[in-house]
């Protein structure tokens, strides 16, 4: 799985991780919180949750699925 990494900007200071991540890394808020749950994404090599707010500073690691995702049967 390829690996994503970005530090969080004093100006995202408070936003929460699944907005960020999502918009930082061009993916839906949806599969951010899928790889959230899964494990797949990080804050400082933390595990937490789609709502958590970040500071300025945080390291932000993904893991992203190889390509070829197939949408989840609703």
């Amino acid at each position: 799985m390829p690996t994503k990494t970005f530090r969080v900007e004093p100006a995202e200071a408070g936003d929460r991780l699944a907005r960020l991540a999502a918009r930082r890394l061009g993916l839906s808020r949806s599969l951010v919180r899928r790889l959230i749950g899964e494990a797949d994404l990080h804050v400082d090599g933390e595990v937490t949750s789609p709502s958590y707010k970040v500071r300025d500073g945080q390291l932000v690691e993904v893991r992203l699925p190889e390509r070829g995702l197939v949408p989840e049967d609703i």
